[in-house]
């Protein structure tokens, strides 16, 4: 009988999860199908869970594509927060080949850095400090200030 309980153990925990997961699948495809699967849906899922703006891959991709190709992006975010050393991670990734810079600002400072026709501006939760340029919100405190035409 010995010899018996380790593989009725394990068919019993695999009839579990079985049971579990179609019953999870079938929920989902009665509730209106499987989400479509992208080649951002990690990176939107992750920044969603940041920003709490779902689908924000896209926007962003949109917006960087119409900077020029040689342009630098440097992302300035509150240097406290390390969880938004990620978004510029995510951000690195979804404009690449260009540069991503990331800068952190204490509290109390503010960017001194300037928009040039090679650089353009990302800040998130902190006021761009520049009247009169270009600004593109791309989501709630996420601010693109992009370099003057040419």
């Amino acid at each position: 009988m010995r010899r018996h309980l380790y593989p009725i153990t394990w068919a019993v925990l695999f009839l579990i999860f079985a049971g579990h997961t179609v019953r999870r699948f079938w929920k989902d495809v009665k509730r209106g199908g499987i989400d479509t699967i992208s080649s951002n849906s990690s990176i939107d899922r992750s920044l969603e869970g940041f920003l709490h703006v779902p689908g924000l891959s896209g926007t962003l991709s949109r917006a960087f594509a119409q900077l020029p190709a040689d342009c630098k992006i440097i992302f300035v975010y509150p240097y406290a927060d390390d969880k938004l050393d990620f978004v510029g991670l995510a951000i690195g990734y979804l404009t690449w080949p260009r540069t991503v810079e990331k800068v952190g600002v204490q509290s109390g400072e503010t960017f001194s850095g300037k928009v040039s026709e090679k650089v353009a501006l990302v800040f998130y939760q902190l006021p761009p400090p520049f009247p009169g340029e270009s600004r593109q919100a791309l989501a709630p405190n996420l601010v693109l200030v992009e370099p003057p035409k040419r």
